[in-house]
């Protein structure tokens, strides 16, 4: 499957006609139902698009979402670790770890994206 089919479907499932209505029409409909899926509207939109390229389909691994990857992993890590220190007061760093290593595996992350059909956006 190449590129222009991979990010002609979006939330739908639909598919676009890449032909009639070219690449960049595709990332703005997949923007808007992005935005809309998660309820927040980007400043920068090319932060949103490169949020959403798989390296597969990259030109080159920089122009993937991995490094964004890499970076919201630690943030979301970051978030469930004061959350659970801040909650869990009585608890010991290894019961701590043990959650959070569980809320923020790649196989929650993955569950909960294709529940908010956030995996569909994904080119």
């Amino acid at each position: 499957m190449g590129p222009p089919e991979i990010a002609g479907r979006y939330a739908t499932g639909k598919v676009i006609d890449m032909g009639a209505r070219g690449m960049d029409t595709c990332w703005t409909i997949m923007s808007e139902q992005a935005v809309e899926i998660l309820g927040y509207s980007f400043k920068d939109k090319r932060l949103l698009n490169k949020a959403l390229t798989h390296a597969s389909i990259a030109g080159h691994r920089l122009e993937s979402n991995e490094r964004m990857e890499f970076l919201g992993d630690a943030i979301l890590g970051y978030i469930v670790c004061e959350y659970l220190f801040q909650e869990f007061p009585t608890f010991h760093e290894g019961e701590m770890t043990k959650i959070k290593s569980a809320v923020v595996s790649h196989r929650i992350c993955a569950k909960i994206s294709e529940q908010i059909n956030l995996n569909s956006m994904l080119s």
